[in-house]
């Protein structure tokens, strides 16, 4: 898993930066039920996660 941060940023303008995401990127995200549960389930987190271990996480939110 990745442990590259990702920050917001006031632009419109694309970035070569990878790890950036405009505001727009992030409302369409945060949109999702989906993308909501499984931040919160990364923030309360106090170790690093695996993939699998966080689908089973939001898989039991969801059901």
């Amino acid at each position: 898993m990745s442990t590259e941060e990702y920050t917001l940023t006031r632009t419109a303008q694309p970035t070569n930066d990878d790890r950036t995401l405009d505001a727009e990127t992030l409302s369409e995200i945060f949109a999702r039920d989906r993308a909501r549960t499984l931040a919160h389930s990364l923030k309360a987190c106090d170790r690093p996660v695996e993939i699998d271990e966080l689908a089973g996480e939001v898989a039991a939110c969801e059901a």
